[in-house]
């Protein structure tokens, strides 16, 4: 049995600042887009966040950008020396909202994206956003912002990894990250000729090792497709190397919940929500869904997805694992 060894205290968040969003991308592991945290409580738990020392936060929805105090959070998080990244559809990254956020000490910015044009990314996003979306992230470039692009690859565009790359290198992103479609929430309703499999992620991978050489001059995250960290791994030996869920990261939800994979929180998150700050370390220590991911559960333990935690971190993405059924990368 492997050990798996989880810290202290999380080193990194995701925050789920929250559900609200302008778009409803066919996609997405969301369903519900209603809930909004108050600012006080956020900001007194951005306190105790600095006071643990965690490294790094990144706020994400629905769409955070739907926040009119967003500004608030991030300088209160920068005070504490929290870098900070902000996932974003974009699309409300105006030329002054872009300015006000990198004052305020936001200046990572991760734009998800579905393909180089109108024709492939609209479909999923909806009419008219692609262009709204590249004038938001111009909009953040030219406030000095770092902006990264995620693009999740499907069966339905993976042929285009030499397109994206280029696309990407002409809009003179900083960083382009590939992420690998994976038919949970709203995404299990999509037709399977969405459906990644073992040929294509192989495929995907290929291309991406070729794209790196061809433009060494973008940095360019493979995400799953490319395995980055080779161990051994022995009897009683930690593997948590890798995802971070319930072992280095930690998932608020919009609600504070928590949850330890951020794919899974509509299906897997605590029943205790956040009372008082310090309540969350109790939370991480003891709650059942962090012992899960810890393989420390029950064999019995299951959610919608995840048919059981046997074995968990053993195969890469647990929720990808379990989604296909098979470790397809």
């Amino acid at each position: 049995m492997v050990k798996i060894v989880a810290l202290e205290f999380p080193l990194f968040v995701k925050w789920y600042i929250t559900s609200r969003c302008n778009l409803r991308c066919k996609h997405c592991y969301l369903t519900d887009y209603t809930e909004k945290g108050s600012l006080h409580k956020i900001l007194e738990i951005a306190d105790y966040l600095g006071y643990r020392r965690v490294a790094n936060v990144v706020l994400l929805g629905g769409e955070p950008l739907t926040r009119d105090d967003l500004e608030i959070i991030v300088a209160r998080l920068r005070s504490y020396g929290i870098g900070i990244k902000i996932a974003t559809n974009g699309i409300l990254a105006t030329s002054t909202r872009a300015e006000r956020l990198v004052q305020h000490g936001a200046r990572n910015f991760q734009v998800s994206l579905e393909g180089h044009s109108p024709e492939l990314s609209d479909p999923t996003r909806g009419d008219g956003t692609f262009e709204k979306i590249i004038a938001g992230v111009k909009a953040l470039k030219d406030a000095g912002a770092y902006v990264s692009f995620a693009l999740t690859i499907t069966a339905k565009n993976h042929h285009l990894v030499e397109e994206f790359v280029e696309f990407s290198s002409a809009t003179k992103i900083d960083e382009l990250k590939f992420n690998a479609f994976v038919p949970i929430g709203t995404g299990a309703l999509l037709q399977r000729d969405h459906f990644l499999n073992r040929e294509i992620a192989k495929e995907v991978a290929e291309r991406i090792l070729v794209a790196r050489k061809n433009y060494p001059n973008l940095k360019i995250n493979p995400g799953a497709f490319v395995s980055r960290v080779t161990f051994h791994r022995q009897p009683q030996e930690s593997s948590s190397v890798g995802c971070g869920a319930g072992t280095t990261s930690l998932i608020i939800n919009s609600d504070f919940t928590l949850s330890a994979c951020d794919m899974l929180i509509e299906e897997h998150r605590t029943i205790q929500s956040i009372q008082d700050p310090q309540s969350i370390a109790e939370i991480w220590h003891t709650d059942p869904v962090f012992q899960q991911w810890r393989g420390n559960g029950n064999k019995e333990d299951r959610t919608a997805t995840i048919r059981s935690f046997i074995n968990v971190h053993q195969e890469g993405c647990h929720a990808a694992f379990n989604a296909y059924r098979k470790n397809i990368f």
